[in-house]
């Protein structure tokens, strides 16, 4: 249900170098607007109803993604450079939402090392992917240390999420664990 909003928000990423501004303020403003309605319907079915099964917890790492993803757009739409005074107000509020709902999943990164591995696992690799993403072009924008360390450990961790996905997958197919009913 995400993918959507978040395909709406790539949009402007590609299109912007080949000229279509309407275009990429169309998606990006369709995408902008549905993830909050989203994110709302999301953060009330996580506190006001029961959880999720244990083996569906990895996809809420997709919370962190669209407001990455939408950094990246409206810097890509606004032109933002270094050379320009780097990100502006909405740029550092979409980055540190995204920054802040990273920390949340990462609290609870021990229940998810104790889950049994699924294909839901796979939901964790793109969200981070856009996350480090965001915080190389933010290091670009600002010149700031902390955003290159950042980057460095967000870039180790990304690699060795998608290696052990990868073995954990392979292993799990060999099993004929994967596609099997519950």
């Amino acid at each position: 249900m995400v993918h959507p909003i978040v395909g709406a928000l790539i949009v402007p990423i590609a299109s912007v170098v080949h000229g279509f501004m309407e275009i990429s303020w169309f998606f990006f403003s369709v995408g902008i607007l549905f993830w909050g309605v989203l994110f709302t319907i999301v953060l009330y079915r996580v506190i006001f109803h029961p959880p999720i099964p244990a083996r569906l917890l990895p996809t809420l790492a997709i919370l962190f993604a669209p407001p990455a993803i939408a950094f990246i757009s409206y810097t890509k739409l606004v032109g933002l450079s270094a050379a320009e005074g780097g990100p502006d107000a909405f740029d550092r509020i979409l980055y540190y939402f995204s920054l802040f709902m990273l920390a949340l999943v990462l609290l609870k990164s021990r229940a998810f090392v104790r889950l049994r591995f699924a294909l839901s696992w796979w939901a964790t690799s793109f969200p981070l992917a856009a996350h480090t993403l965001a915080t190389i072009l933010m290091l670009h924008l600002t010149h700031d240390s902390l955003y290159r360390y950042l980057a460095i450990a967000e870039s180790c961790v990304l690699t060795c999420l998608i290696v052990a996905l990868l073995v954990l997958t392979v292993r799990a197919i060999r099993k004929a664990e994967i596609c099997v009913e519950e």
